[in-house]
């Protein structure tokens, strides 16, 4: 199955074609062939929390097209998701030291940068991880509420650690009692029967995947995500703003540089000694979590630093990615100021796009941006591509041959 990850310009495009835009038209009958090589299960298309956040402004200035590209997003992704970059870090770096120093780890080294719906923005806890601890914690506030002495409710959450107790209360709870129970968690109506508490808390790791799986299909789509960020963390909708104005003090610093380079006739844009800088502030900023686990696994934590800036950070992919898009985005910038590209607001929210390179087989961005990630893509294998329309060629090609 091959995965693949559409830019925002591109749902977009698709679900003004499907409404009626002509000159999206073209776009919209790309978008059937998508659909068809998602329902026989020949590719995956994923989006990102950088979708979530550009959805999230739609309703600040497009609303009219926010209900069908949410749709859009449901029907080619069906839910899935690359996982939050923090959440990617965090993964990425155990399964890197794990592999250097030889200390074992859980982590799935194939599927771990994939999740559903709500695990692109790492706002949530991990469903498959919290269910059960939150279930836990809520009957521990029920028990904390019955009219009883403090001594009782002590030995009552001892016993809330065995099997067999939370079997009984479960099995004693008026129907009512059931109905609160998880209300910090996002629920179907109906779904928190006696037996599905029961099997999320005390069934076997497969049942409570499966059950997990369920409420999640049953409560998320991708509209409801943005209706519950909206309303939860609405600012999370600015954080395109910030970019935006991140975008501008590049651009600004960028011209600087580009007049500077009309003037004496050399670049200071140096992306070498960026890329080093870059390299050696993503490595500062994981050293916590370097020190953690060289403490727990007795390696050094100063050759764990050597070895991941030697390796420019391409064992923690979400950085190293990274740092080689920043230095290929600088190259391109040198130049004599109006002989040279002109940065856009845009940039840094398509950048945050490019991130995802190292998880998916295709990649749609926009022309620039796929001239500034070829270099990146390279080390996985990923084909960067500038529209649907040669996203379609290269799909007919290896699919069909």
């Amino acid at each position: 199955m091959l995965r693949v990850y559409l830019d925002q310009k591109d749902f977009s495009r698709i679900a003004k074609g499907r409404s009626g835009v002509l000159d999206c038209t073209e776009d919209a009958a790309v978008s059937d062939l998508l659909e068809e090589l998602v329902n026989q299960g020949q590719i995956r298309i994923y989006f990102s929390w950088a979708h979530v956040v550009e959805a999230l402004r739609y309703q600040q200035d497009q609303l009219p097209l926010l209900e069908p590209y949410c749709d859009l997003v449901d029907k080619l992704t069906g839910g899935h998701c690359v996982r939050f970059p923090l959440e990617l870090e965090r993964l990425e770096l155990e399964l890197a030291l794990a592999k250097r120093f030889g200390f074992p780890t859980d982590l799935d080294q194939r599927e771990y940068p994939y999740g559903r719906y709500a695990t692109a923005v790492g706002l949530f806890p991990s469903p498959d991880l919290e269910l059960k601890d939150q279930l836990l914690r809520d009957l521990q506030e029920y028990l904390d509420a019955l009219p009883l002495r403090e001594k009782e409710k002590k030995r009552l959450r001892r016993k809330l650690r065995k099997e067999g107790t939370v079997r009984r209360l479960l099995n004693s709870l008026p129907d009512g009692q059931l109905s609160k129970l998880a209300v910090t968690l996002p629920s179907t109506p109906g779904f928190y029967t006696r037996q599905n508490v029961t099997d999320l808390l005390l069934g076997t790791p497969a049942v409570r995947a499966a059950k997990t799986v369920e409420l999640l299909d049953g409560v998320f789509t991708f509209k409801n995500l943005i209706t519950h960020y909206s309303q939860s963390f609405p600012e999370l909708a600015k954080i395109g703003g910030f970019f935006d104005e991140d975008s501008w003090r590049l651009g600004e610093l960028i011209r600087g540089l580009q007049l500077a380079q009309s003037v004496v006739g050399e670049s200071f844009i140096r992306e070498r000694e960026t890329e080093i800088n870059l390299t050696n502030r993503f490595v500062d900023y994981l050293e916590p979590r370097i020190l953690d686990y060289s403490g727990k696994h007795g390696f050094s934590a100063q050759e764990a630093k050597t070895f991941l800036v030697e390796s420019r950070l391409r064992p923690v992919p979400a950085l190293g990615v990274a740092v080689a898009l920043v230095r290929a985005y600088s190259a391109r910038h040198k130049g004599e100021l109006g002989k040279s590209r002109k940065p856009l607001d845009s940039d840094i929210m398509d950048l945050q796009h490019l991130r995802n390179l190292p998880y998916v087989d295709f990649q749609v961005t926009d022309r620039f941006m796929a001239d500034v990630a070829q270099d990146a893509s390279m080390p996985f294998g990923t084909k960067v591509l500038r529209n649907l329309s040669e996203l379609k060629e290269e799909l007919s090609r290896r699919i069909t041959g």
